[in-house]
């Protein structure tokens, strides 16, 4: 079962409470459908025991959210976007153990991280000198970064680029340990497969 609403007060008053445990996956989103800024409650998330799937929309996540995620002990996706993570939480996220992360035009600050791991990662806007990326397949298609120092902080079996991401920095990526695909900027296969 999958709801998208309002907010989850809503969500909540159309359900039972015995609903609670079947519902998997949740998209919260910060704005009404007619744009309006709605309040959200992240503690009601605990409502969820076995929720697997996290989208958070137009959010700002404070410590309190951020804690929350790590007592969700079920959740294996989270996806940011258009999110902002308040300064001084982002250290939580290290404590999630996530199959899925997806960062998109979200606000984070990274010096205060270590290391970010889940089994796929995609990144679009996010600033990674320092920081350790675990995963099996990490996917920068969408990301513009200035420097790509970071790349050799990087454990991961398989990095999927952009051909445009590719054609700019050929040398550095023939040069990496791991596979790399590249692809078109429609998402189609450029099938070039470098190491």
């Amino acid at each position: 079962m999958t709801f998208k609403t309002d907010s989850i007060n809503n969500m909540l008053n159309n359900i039972d409470r015995e609903d609670l445990p079947q519902i998997k996956k949740l998209i919260i989103d910060k704005f009404s459908i007619s744009g309006e800024i709605l309040n959200v409650d992240y503690s009601e998330l605990l409502n969820f025991p076995n929720l697997e799937t996290l989208y958070f929309e137009n959010c700002i996540l404070d410590f309190l959210a951020m804690s929350i995620l790590t007592k969700l002990k079920y959740l294996k996706n989270l996806y940011l976007l258009n999110c902002e993570v308040i300064e001084g939480t982002e250290k939580l996220i290290e404590n999630l153990n996530l199959e899925t992360l997806v960062i998109d035009n979200t606000d984070i600050k990274t010096d205060n991280l270590d290391i970010i791991k889940a089994r796929n990662i995609t990144l679009s806007s996010i600033c990674v000198p320092n920081i350790k990326l675990v995963a099996s397949t990490l996917n920068i298609t969408k990301a513009s970064f200035q420097n790509l120092d970071f790349l050799n902080n990087i454990i991961t079996e398989k990095l999927t680029i952009s051909y445009k991401m590719y054609q700019t920095n050929e040398e550095v990526f023939n040069n990496l340990p791991y596979k790399i695909i590249v692809l078109e900027e429609n998402n189609n296969f450029v099938y070039k497969e470098v190491n």
